[in-house]
């Protein structure tokens, strides 16, 4: 009986978190909600730009109040993971959202990665799903074989100045590399990157280490460096891809998304996963930031060419 009493304060405690950390992420959202109107498209595919169930827009000089269009939530979703973008907040907010509605998941047989490689229906169970939310690279042909017909595809990117330095100290990158004495390995390593693949050519993690958006979208390091293919990837993935969120506008991405598939505030509600720990970041200089660009450059364009579309305010500060 004591031992109950002893839980007792914890959980109330746990529960005041969660409750309070609902009520902030609904109040920031409904805030940023300007940012979903006929103005912000973010990376949204142009034929979903025609049929956007959003309220429409208030203007100055009407006196009616703005009506909202009648949609059907969409539950049918493939979320192509890309690395340290986000995703994996994005991920349990979908994992969640079927989860309460007892939907389907095509999933790995083992773990939580379904592969390293392209993705082929081999490599889930035989069947149709309603969502595909783990970690794969980019194969639109096997996808469509194992989800529903409607299904609608969704990913989110990142400015390669800054995910490339996530990806390098998250997955201890140094290690490989050799480079743990370092002060600031990172650091070392943007300094000649091609010199340190070269001179270790046998790690796991090496594709991310150089454009690992486009790696994850579907192209092999020499098939980066080509521009012609590149530029046609780039169409492919604005046409076959409904929805491109930002890891910069995470919020205002999460709000488009709740209009689109005509999802509820509870839905979109989440608590970020898979931070890094303090020293695994590095002090990264403007001048780090531009030779990073520049050495994924193929990323960069692949980046810029969808930020082009989207106009964001600052992020708002929320008091409860």
């Amino acid at each position: 009986m004591s031992e109950m009493f002893k839980a007792k304060p914890l959980f109330l405690v746990l529960l005041t978190f969660v409750t309070l950390t609902g009520i902030y992420q609904i109040r920031k959202l409904q805030l940023f909600q300007k940012c979903t109107d006929s103005r912000y498209y973010v990376g949204l595919n142009s034929s979903w730009r025609r049929h956007i169930p959003l309220i429409e827009p208030k203007h100055a000089n009407s006196t009616t109040k703005p009506t909202e269009i009648a949609c059907k939530p969409y539950q049918h979703i493939v979320l192509l993971k890309t690395h340290k973008t986000g995703s994996t907040t994005m991920s349990l907010i979908l994992q969640r959202y079927g989860f309460l509605r007892n939907l389907t998941f095509a999933s790995p047989k083992r773990g939580h990665i379904i592969s390293h490689t392209h993705f082929n229906r081999k490599q889930v169970l035989p069947g149709t799903y309603d969502l595909l939310v783990n970690h794969v690279r980019y194969n639109r042909t096997e996808m469509e074989a194992v989800m529903k017909p409607d299904t609608k595809y969704i990913t989110i990117i990142r400015d390669p100045s800054t995910q490339l330095e996530s990806v390098f100290g998250y997955f201890q990158l140094f290690n490989p590399l050799h480079l743990q004495n370092e002060q600031n390995p990172y650091r070392t390593f943007m300094s000649k990157p091609q010199y340190f693949l070269d001179r270790y050519p046998e790690f796991r993690q090496r594709s991310y280490l150089r454009n690992p958006l486009l790696y994850d979208f579907g192209l092999d390091h020499v098939q980066q460096l080509n521009q012609t293919l590149l530029n046609e990837t780039i169409r492919k993935i604005e046409k076959e891809f409904d929805l491109i969120m930002l890891q910069e506008y995470f919020n205002e991405s999460l709000l488009l998304l709740k209009k689109l598939f005509c999802w509820e505030w509870d839905d979109i509600l989440y608590i970020t996963k898979t931070v890094r720990i303090a020293s695994l970041r590095y002090n990264v200089s403007d001048k780090i930031r531009e030779d990073v660009r520049k050495w994924c450059a193929s990323d960069a364009q692949l980046y810029d060419h969808f930020t082009r579309f989207c106009y964001c305010p600052q992020v708002l500060s929320v008091k409860l």
